[in-house]
Order: C-alpha cells, then structure tokens, then sequence
C-alpha cells in the first residue's frame, strides 16, 4: 500500500474583500482556452537570425490581457466559490504543483490529488511539460458533495512540468483543498 505525505496545499489569500486584487492571480485566474500556436513550437524559429532593425517603429510584443475575476469569490484561505457558468484554474503560481521539481530531485514516482467539491459542474486536472505544452490527464463530473483523490506518476516529468486543477461549474460551485 502507497503512502501519501502532504507535498503541497491548495490556498487562497484571506478573502478578496478589501484585499489587494493585484495578488489574486498568484492564487486564481479566470479559466481562459489555452493557445498554444505551432510557431512557438517550432525549433527552426528559434533558429532564424531576428532582424533589429525591422522591430523600430512597431510594437515588438503584443499587450497581454489582464486577468480578470469575475468568475470565483475568495470564502477562505482553503476555498473558493465558482459562479454559475464560470471556470477557474489553479494554474498558478501558488497552486500548480511543480511536479518536474519532485520527479526530477525526490525520489517520488507519483503524486495525488485530494480536494472536496460541491455544486455541479466538471474537475480537471491538466499537467504542462517543459515546452509548456499542456494536456488534460482526467476530468470527472460531479454533482452535490463530491471527494477526489486521483494520483497521477510524474516519472516522466522530471525534465520540467506542472500539474493543476480547473473547475468548471453549471452551477454555483466551492471547491476547498
């Protein structure tokens, strides 16, 4: 039988009333798709010399959108709401799991999981790889009261990688870690 150790936690700040907005990205976001365009990819681009010159007078980087928040409310340090119709992902600084540190310097193989759900809508958990590309390794539907503690192996993650939960709701929705 597999042991488990508490490696990390899910968090939150305090609550996000009166609390300084600027810090809710490094807990939460806004489920946004993801974009990943084949260019960024693509070893031969890297590859190109880059022409100075033909960056003066443009722009060089696009803007980035600021995240937004309209989709959660902070209840506590270990739960957030989801409104009705709204995603989240944990895909964060504090709350994505660097699961290429552990697979690469621990002597883990696997990790798991655990959070409690309820409300209805969908739980998925995504992993990245070192290129930053990301894939869904489970999603599970739940309605009412829910608990999940899936465990996933990281053995092929130690070249660097992350591991993070979205939440989608139908309905009002609190997940807590």
């Amino acid at each position: 039988m597999t042991e488990w150790e508490d490696a990390a936690r899910i968090v939150f700040p305090a609550s996000d009333r009166g609390a300084d907005l600027s810090i809710l990205p490094l807990y939460a976001l806004d489920w946004t798709h993801p974009v990943q365009k084949k260019e960024l990819f693509d070893p031969a681009l890297a590859a190109r010399p880059l022409s100075l010159p033909s960056l003066q007078g443009r722009r060089a980087f696009q803007a980035v959108p600021l995240p937004t928040f309209n989709g959660f409310w902070v209840g506590s340090r270990r739960m957030i709401g989801v409104n009705p119709g709204r995603a989240v992902s944990l895909c964060t600084f504090f709350n994505a799991f660097p699961a290429g540190y552990w697979a690469r310097f621990t002597d883990a193989k696997s990790v798991r999981l655990s959070f409690a759900v309820s409300g209805k809508g969908v739980v998925e958990v995504w992993k990245s790889d070192a290129a930053g590309r990301d894939s869904r390794l489970w999603r599970e539907p739940f309605e009412g009261d829910a608990s999940f503690s899936p465990a996933f192996g990281i053995g092929g993650m130690a070249e660097g990688g992350y591991l993070w939960l979205d939440i989608h709701a139908e309905e009002a929705s609190i997940l807590g870690g």
